[in-house]
């Protein structure tokens, strides 16, 4: 077996109320946070709403991204980073 180090510090908030806290948690972490999720969003439209609107009032800037499929492809990352 090979030897690696691994660290990966993880932070969960969750919790009613806790969508609210996205733009200051965010803020937090930088100036600017990149959204992505599936093209087919209609059910959960106004959480996305919700989450946009809390990052601009935290002067986070968004990119939204909301067409990736599941499981995606490598061109798919490349559509995103470019």
């Amino acid at each position: 077996m090979n030897d690696f180090e691994f660290h990966n510090p993880v932070r969960i908030v969750f919790g009613s109320g806790k969508l609210e806290s996205v733009g200051t948690e965010s803020a937090a972490l930088g100036s600017k946070a990149l959204l992505v999720t599936y093209s087919d969003h209609g059910f959960f439209a106004e959480v996305l709403s919700r989450i946009a609107a809390n990052l601009k009032a935290a002067g986070v800037a968004l990119t939204p991204f909301y067409g990736v499929s599941a499981n995606p492809r490598i061109s798919e990352v490349a559509a995103v980073v470019a």
